[in-house]
């Protein structure tokens, strides 16, 4: 048991010792943590592998990240003060979308109770031409099952609260119901594929590129799994899949980089580099995955090294690079103009 005088004497010191607590984690200034989620705003979909880059109140680059497979990004560890944070969906073809924020260690402006935390949300849009876009504008309507609906709306709720084992499961049991369920099979097919399932997730979108063949989003995913999936023979169907996914979206700068990346495993150079550069026309603005694949083949492949530090140099301030990174960056740079010198010479 505490006396009487020793309990006062803990309240004073406690209500003393408060203050201070909180004054000294006000001062530290490394509490704030700043995170949120990306989203499609047409299908609310997460969106993983976005680039979300961190910028302090003069615009300048601090930090990136990208959003991990539920779509998630973070922040931690951050100074107080105002920042802005930019979502940058160089994979998707929507349109990028930045917020001002102000963060404090321990009262945030506009963030939720727990002190310290500040939550941003990102709902991006479509980008003119992009393969989201060119699937918008296609009408397509099937005439599907109550049961099977009602388990892909239950996928749906779940996928969105972060549930993925119960969303593909009710998938799974909507397509049991109804086998050419377009919807369930596209999005069952990208949420295999969040995981790296590749073989899986290719079934799901050759499927929903059977049951709708005008779907430029079906065929790009095709091509898609058996690039990332490094399928032994698979190129042809890739390549196949991608002319069809290009001749129903052709203003996809998606679609272009990722023929560019096929024609270039299969050694075609010439024809690697011409859907490279279209698909570096129709982004209409600097993006890093397509300038590092003109970096690699002009460099590794085509022995044009002044083209390749040129794209080099435009990755760099386009991915936002910074300290020793970018120095490396341009060390390397430095060097390719060098060998083209030398090669010049010859």
């Amino acid at each position: 048991m505490i006396p009487n005088e020793r309990r006062s004497n803990c309240r004073i010191a406690c209500r003393l010792l408060l203050p201070v607590l909180i004054f000294s984690a006000a001062c530290s200034g490394f509490a704030a943590t700043l995170s949120g989620f990306v989203y499609n705003k047409i299908n609310q979909a997460p969106l993983p592998d976005v680039d979300v880059e961190l910028l302090n109140q003069n615009y300048q680059s601090i930090r990136q990240v990208r959003t991990d497979s539920s779509g998630r990004y973070t922040f931690s560890n951050l100074l107080d003060g105002r920042y802005v944070v930019r979502a940058r969906p160089f994979r998707y073809g929507l349109d990028e979308q930045q917020y001002p924020v102000e963060l404090y260690s321990v009262s945030i402006t506009g963030a939720s109770a727990n002190a310290g935390f500040y939550t941003q949300d990102f709902y991006l849009s479509s980008s003119r031409g992009s393969l989201e876009a060119s699937e918008a504008g296609v009408i397509f309507a099937q005439e599907v099952p109550k049961d099977a609906r009602v388990n892909y709306e239950k996928a749906i709720d779940k996928l969105d609260g972060n549930d993925k084992s119960e969303g593909v499961r009710y998938l799974r049991e909507a397509l049991a119901i109804f086998p050419d369920y377009y919807n369930a099979l596209v999005r069952l097919g990208k949420e295999l594929l969040a995981e790296r399932r590749f073989a899986e997730a290719l079934q799901a979108f050759t499927r929903a590129s059977e049951v709708n063949p005008k779907s430029a989003v079906s065929f790009y995913y095709v091509g898609y799994c058996i690039h990332s999936g490094n399928q032994a023979n698979g190129l042809t169907t890739a390549r196949e899949a991608m002319k069809k996914a290009l001749y129903l979206a052709p203003a996809s700068a998606e679609i272009a980089l990722l023929m560019g990346k096929i024609e270039r495993k299969d050694r075609n150079f010439q024809e690697a580099e011409k859907y490279l550069l279209k698909a570096k026309n129709l982004a209409g603005r600097p993006n890093p995955d397509i300038q590092r694949e003109l970096v690699q083949l002009y460099g590794n492949d085509m022995g044009e090294y002044g083209k390749a530090a040129d794209e080099l140099e435009s990755y760099i301030k386009a991915s936002g690079l910074k300290g020793e990174e970018a120095r490396a960056a341009r060390e390397v740079a430095k060097k390719l103009r060098e060998k083209a010198k030398a090669k010049s010479k010859k």
